[in-house]
């Protein structure tokens, strides 16, 4: 079995058929913040413990677990607070890799070629790319589990839970 190791996740390549594939991943660490990643193709994913998920187009953070489908043209991030490992169905390839900053830096097919990259650093540069401490992942995670809180609980319970005066 094919297996590549990146910065923030492992990818153990399962099968591949008439351009489907079958990748198992375990991700590691976080996309950098303000760091956006296409993929080549579109599949679904299933979640083997939880990750939360933001787009360029839209930066609200939304945990995932269980199914997520990704589409290929659309640029993400994923955020882990501990390793989550995934199992990734795609269909055939019908897009580029591409990276993506806030400030519109795009790396086409970064990893692909004789000088692919390994990194977001080297695709991007490593001033839109430096790694976060573990204390700042951690933190981003809580905020975003708070914004969640927020969404499904009523004020009373967000300021039972968080001890806040309301919103």
């Amino acid at each position: 079995m094919k297996v590549s190791r990146g910065d923030s996740l492992d990818r153990f390549y399962v099968f591949k058929s008439f351009g489907c594939g079958l990748f198992i991943h375990r991700i590691h660490h976080s996309d950098p913040v303000g760091v956006y990643h296409s993929h080549p193709w579109s599949g679904l994913s299933i979640i083997l413990g939880s990750y939360q998920e933001s787009y360029r187009d839209d930066p609200r953070i939304r945990r995932r677990w269980f199914l997520n489908w990704v589409r290929a043209n659309r640029h993400h991030r994923t955020i882990v607070n501990k390793p989550v490992w995934t199992i990734f169905f795609h269909l055939p390839k019908s897009n580029q890799w591409s990276i993506l900053d806030e400030t519109g830096n795009e790396a086409v097919a970064p990893w692909e070629g004789d000088k692919g990259h390994k990194s977001y650093s080297e695709a991007i540069g490593p001033q839109r790319a430096a790694p976060k401490s573990l204390a700042a992942v951690k933190a981003e995670a809580r905020q975003a589990e708070q914004e969640l809180d927020r969404e499904r609980m009523t004020p009373d319970e967000y300021c039972i839970m968080y001890g806040r005066g309301g919103y």
